[in-house]
C-alpha cells in the first residue's frame, strides 16, 4: 500500500524528539502492509 507524506508533516521529521516515534510508525505500517500482502 503506497501512501503519501502530508508536507507539514516534513516538519516533524526535523525534530529530533519526534523523529524516532514518526520512524517506528512507519515502520511499522510498512511491516503490516508487507504482511497484508502475502494474503
Amino acid at each position: 500500500m503506497l501512501y503519501s507524506i502530508p508536507r507539514h508533516s516534513l516538519n516533524v521529521f526535523q525534530s529530533p524528539f519526534l523523529f524516532p516515534i514518526v520512524l517506528s510508525v512507519h515502520l511499522t505500517a510498512d511491516r503490516d502492509d508487507f504482511s497484508s500482502q502475502r494474503f
